[in-house]
């Protein structure tokens, strides 16, 4: 019972939004797809900010974003998102370990949780100076989530997917032209609990390609948009 009030919550937010992603802008790009053979749904969201006013010293920008990225767990729970129908908790185990709850607010329903960001920072060079910050959060359970209970050698540890994201900032060797921020964010591996177990037939893939990709993309449009203004006060 619980499971259906969590496929219901995320086909009336699906259906909500639906129009807002339509009218998404052209400087966000999208794309997701649902593997009927292995059940895993994948996704690739790019957005592009093409002058940067505010600099921001190397140091800074690789703390900052950081920071940032880590949050996304967070960000989930903010009343604007979802019209208040989420909240986040957080829960630490005995071994210290965090995990991110996203629940629904009216009946507490663990509908996602993540586990502990790990980072990548670094330079590149190439046609100028890059700063590269890289963020893996994994998912680690929640009803959204296909768990094969079946299976009495899966554990806590099983790979449920994860989302990552990858912040360039680009400074060019010629000075006419402008800094250029890049955002990237994945969905891999993911095994949703709207679609079910693999095989998946037509109609579950076509549940999930229609309800819950729209959501997503909308909430990775509005996370994008939110790094943008707190990293470089766009």
């Amino acid at each position: 019972m619980t499971r259906l009030r969590s496929i219901i919550i995320i086909i009336t937010i699906g259906a909500l939004l639906i129009s807002l992603v339509s009218a998404l802008t052209s400087d966000f790009t999208w794309e997701a797809n649902l593997d009927c053979n292995s059940g895993l749904a994948s996704s690739l969201e790019t957005s592009r900010l093409l002058k940067v006013d505010k600099v921001i010293e190397r140091d800074a920008s690789f703390s900052r974003a950081r920071d940032e990225l880590a949050k996304y767990p967070e960000f989930l729970g903010r009343k604007h998102l979802f019209f208040g129908l989420l909240t986040t908790k957080k829960t630490v185990n005995d071994t210290g370990d965090i995990t991110m709850k996203v629940c629904d607010s009216f009946f507490g329903i663990n509908l996602l949780a993540f586990g502990k960001t790990s980072f990548q920072s670094g330079m590149r060079q190439r046609d100028g100076l890059s700063t590269v910050v890289l963020a893996r959060i994994p998912i680690v359970g929640g009803m959204l989530v296909c768990q094969d209970i079946s299976n009495h050698n899966s554990n806590i540890d099983d790979d449920l997917g994860e989302i990552c994201f990858r912040l360039t900032h680009s400074k060019s060797n010629e000075p006419q032209r402008n800094d250029q921020i890049e955002l990237e964010s994945r969905v891999i591996d993911y095994k949703p609990a709207i679609s079910g177990l693999p095989t998946v037939n037509i109609l579950r893939r076509t549940l999930y390609m229609n309800t819950q990709r729209y959501v997503h993309a909308y909430v990775m449009k509005r996370f994008h948009d939110h790094c943008y203004e707190s990293l470089f006060d766009c």
